[in-house]
């Protein structure tokens, strides 16, 4: 089996407010013609990486305590599936307790096979 390539596309990130308290971020990547809408918070770390015929989004928040892992297809704008795992202890319990040194490569391959 192929390890995932790494990708480097076009990232846009969008801040919209929405009352006078709320703001809501959106964040698009780009890829070959492609984009997909990806969740995004202040603090992620955002890697893409390419898997066969579909793209890959991981963000990785440690300040919030949380990892979120997409996939997407085609020109498909949203992920088909997806993985998301909160706090440390769920974390841990996926990716081992030494995760934080793991490459974000690494930490994709992992979440891959949890999704479904």
């Amino acid at each position: 089996m192929q390890p995932m390539q790494d990708i480097t596309p076009v990232i846009k990130v969008s801040y919209r407010h929405h009352g006078a308290y709320r703001a809501y971020n959106t964040c698009t990547i780009g890829y070959m013609g492609n984009s997909y809408d990806i969740p995004y918070a202040p603090g992620d770390m955002v890697h893409a990486f390419m898997f066969g015929i579909g793209t890959y989004t991981l963000s990785i928040n440690q300040g919030k305590g949380y990892i979120g892992f997409n996939s997407y297809m085609g020109k498909e704008h949203h992920a088909i599936n997806s993985v998301y795992l909160h706090g440390s202890q769920e974390i841990r319990e996926k990716l081992g307790g030494y995760w934080e040194s793991m490459e974000p490569t690494m930490i994709a391959a992992v979440l891959f096979d949890y999704l479904y």
